[in-house]
């Protein structure tokens, strides 16, 4: 059975991602919210390696199950913890939403007196990863993105390498996107998920 599993931006937690899921199973689809380490109820300290070895474990965890067939869904700085994923592990479908091309243009953006560039840690090498995955994928995102620009969304759907589709949400802003969307959100992606159903589970790449 095709699963989602559901990775959650910098400001929340799967808390604040049940809604999704409960939109999503009442359609059908069996949804695995996690929290990164160091978010929610996850011990430890957030770093890009500690990101990628929670996805990795989310991934294996529903292959175990059951659920080879998985479809990565992600917003905000989750859209680089999924398309790194996407790239070690590719999905049968992957959707973004609020995602940056260049999380270190973001951060500059938020924080334009600091080096940020410089600064960063960790820098999700988003446009790298992105070029290597095959799977058909959608681009969500708002028109009136205060924290990541519309245009950085279309640069990280432009960099995708399978079949793409890029819906931009009249009003939305980066974190309520759902919201304004309202039911047309849960539609258009049970729609997408609906158009996988056919797709075979990709195997499994290490890198």
């Amino acid at each position: 059975d095709t699963a989602v599993l559901l990775f959650h931006g910098n400001a929340g937690n799967r808390g604040s991602r049940v809604d999704w899921m409960q939109g999503l199973h009442e359609r059908g689809w069996p949804v695995l919210l996690l929290d990164y380490r160091g978010y929610g109820g996850s011990e430890g300290t957030p770093t890009e390696k500690g990101f990628a070895r929670d996805a990795d474990a989310a991934a294996a965890w529903l292959a175990e199950h059951g659920h080879e067939r998985q479809v990565y869904l992600a917003s905000s700085i989750g859209c680089g913890v999924a398309v790194g994923l996407a790239a070690r592990r590719e999905p049968i479908g992957l959707i973004v939403q609020s995602g940056a091309d260049d999380l270190a243009v973001v951060a500059g953006r938020a924080y334009p007196f600091l080096p940020m560039r410089l600064l960063m840690r960790d820098r999700f090498d988003v446009r790298a990863a992105a070029a290597s995955i095959e799977a058909p994928a959608l681009s969500i995102h708002g028109d009136v993105d205060e924290i990541v620009p519309l245009s950085s969304g279309r640069a990280l759907h432009a960099a995708l390498g399978g079949p793409t589709s890029f819906w931009e949400v009249e009003g939305a802003g980066h974190n309520d996107v759902v919201s304004v969307a309202g039911g047309e959100w849960f539609e258009r992606v049970h729609a997408f998920l609906a158009g996988l159903e056919d797709r075979p589970a990709p195997p499994a790449r290490v890198k």
